[in-house]
């Protein structure tokens, strides 16, 4: 098969998947690559595998049929990069009816191996196309849907858990830390625990001892203490489930929440439960963060965007060289909320992230809080004795602090100041506002 052969079945691949309305299908004709462009018709230019993945999931999942006919089909080839303009013609059926639209594509391919994969497509402006209706669906009466012009499936980052020997002392360190209030104790039976919740800000904590052979039960024999799982929370459970299981995603549901099955999750041991509003309690406003370190960040990023029915054109670009990482952050709903889980690939193996991801594998490595007065927490720390790193300073004072593991049931916490996290989350200039507003009060 010549070049030209090559590049044109390739191209037929892109409209066969769009046909399929398959994202796997989808997946399969696009390099692997962070280099990759996208620009759908009345969208912004979409870069990296995540959020270009992203995109095609909300795009074929909102349409019931689409059938294209190609027109005329320019073919230039320039040694391993291959320029296919082509017309597109479109008729597709959606929750709006039947639409048809003609517009004029250009899709560039690469060479990779013994195959051509597409590394960018963009249209020319001015048609209404299934993609640019796709980019604001309309989702009439279906439960199971997640997605939605201003929705996702998960709300707040609304609880951690943590694996201890002994709950009784671990209850004390919350409290006194957290200033934290007992909700319940009970049994969480697909961990083999018992369990201690507790209430923190607006977010739980659940105390998690064994209660006989179980997850939890490995895991303090392994490591003894430490941030065990996630829990993230949704207005309709069984909306999720649906959702979950559509995307192969196995789960176990006991008590109204959702466990999932932790080989879906790069390591992050996930509980879904209803989502509910509390009033605030304690030294701290709620919980926003979770951080995921793992081997892939950008497959990491798709999977999460896809089970958990995130929109990943919000995702927030994350790099520290003090800290060895790239990444992203999973916004759930910015500019509302700073919920998310980042999402960690280590660049230096040598600091302390890369030291815990080689000790652990993919898995959980911290969570974020936020206060209003990161100096009041200072304080509960120094009464107790206990180790941390107040080191964020900016005109409005103390901005963050990390408690160290030592003090806080084997957890690293980060902990920043309202709005200040909004600094390296993609809005940093209200980060600055909101800091000199506050040193301007009296």
């Amino acid at each position: 098969m010549s070049d030209r052969e090559s590049v044109l079945a390739a191209n037929r691949a892109f409209y066969d998947a769009f046909e399929s309305l398959d994202a796997e299908k989808m997946e399969a004709v696009w390099l692997r690559d962070p280099r990759i462009i996208c620009i759908h018709p009345g969208w912004r230019k979409l870069s990296g595998w995540g959020p270009i993945m992203s995109s095609w999931e909300r795009i074929l999942d909102n349409v019931f049929e689409m059938k294209f006919e190609l027109g005329e089909i320019e073919v230039t080839i320039s040694g391993d990069l291959a320029i296919v303009v082509v017309e597109e013609s479109l008729t597709q059926r959606g929750y709006d009816g039947t639409e048809r639209s003609n517009v004029l594509a250009t899709n560039v391919f690469e060479r990779a191996g013994n195959g051509w994969f597409m590394v960018m497509t963009s249209w020319v402006a001015g048609a209404r196309t299934a993609r640019r209706r796709a980019a604001a669906p309309v989702i009439r009466n279906r439960p199971a849907t997640v997605r939605g012009e201003n929705s996702t499936m998960l709300k707040r980052v609304d609880r951690i858990q943590i694996a201890v020997a002994d709950s009784n002392a671990a209850e004390r360190v919350v409290a006194e830390v957290f200033g934290a209030e007992l909700v319940r104790r009970d049994k969480a039976a697909p961990l083999g625990a018992r369990r201690t919740t507790m209430q923190a800000g607006a977010s739980l904590v659940e105390i998690l001892e064994p209660d006989g052979a179980g997850a939890v039960q490995d895991f303090v024999s392994k490591w003894q203490t430490g941030l065990f799982g996630a829990g993230f929370s949704v207005d309709d459970p069984g909306a999720a489930a649906h959702h979950l299981a559509k995307c192969g995603v196995g789960f176990e549901q006991s008590a109204g929440q959702l466990y999932l099955d932790a080989a879906a999750t790069f390591g992050m041991r996930t509980v879904i439960s209803q989502h509910q509003e509390r009033a605030s309690v304690g030294a701290i406003k709620w919980f926003y963060e979770v951080t995921n370190v793992v081997g892939d960040w950008q497959a990491a990023s798709a999977r999460y965007a896809r089970i958990f029915g995130l929109d990943a054109t919000k995702f927030s670009p994350i790099e520290s060289k003090d800290f060895g990482y790239t990444g992203t952050l999973t916004l759930f709903d910015p500019p509302a909320r700073l919920d998310r889980v980042e999402i960690t690939q280590i660049t230096d193996a040598s600091l302390a992230m890369g030291r815990f991801h080689k000790r652990r594998g993919d898995s959980l490595y911290m969570f974020y809080v936020e206060t209003d007065d990161v100096g009041a927490l200072e304080q509960r720390l120094q009464a107790r004795g206990a180790r941390f790193a107040a080191n964020r300073r900016d005109e409005a004072g103390l901005a963050g602090l990390f408690i160290h593991p030592s003090a806080f049931l084997g957890v690293l916490v980060g902990v920043s100041r309202t709005d200040h996290a909004w600094l390296w989350s993609g809005d940093p200039e209200r980060a600055r506002r909101a800091a000199t507003d506050r040193a301007r009060k009296p």
